[in-house]
């Protein structure tokens, strides 16, 4: 009986240890993911600073968007510091949009 308590008590400790070993384990990945949280906002603001970031659901420069109220297809040509977006139509520029007066391409004849 003391044989089987003797070895039950050191898989007990066994595990224990390696219990607390887990939780720093554990603890420590915790700070690396602050560290790559960091690095995605940093990279992210560096974006916005260029200005070639996705603002507003999915929409950058270069992309293929349409006009809601006339379907009319145009290209992004930029994006102004206030959030519209200024697009461009066989080689001329058509106006200066806001967020909710074009749509994606792809999603809007998705909807359709």
């Amino acid at each position: 009986m003391e044989g089987i308590a003797l070895f039950v008590s050191i898989v007990i400790i066994v595990f224990g240890v390696l219990q607390i070993i887990l939780f720093f384990k554990l603890w420590g990945m915790t700070n690396n993911v602050k560290k790559i949280k960091r690095i995605l906002n940093n990279k992210k603001e560096q974006d916005m600073e260029i200005g070639k970031t996705v603002i507003a659901d999915g929409i950058k420069e270069g992309d293929l968007v349409v006009e809601l109220k006339t379907e009319r297809q145009m290209r992004v040509e930029n994006i102004t510091n206030d959030g519209k977006f200024e697009c461009k139509a066989s080689g001329m520029i058509v106006g200066v949009f806001k967020r909710n007066e074009i749509e994606l391409f792809n999603k809007y004849w998705d909807k359709k």
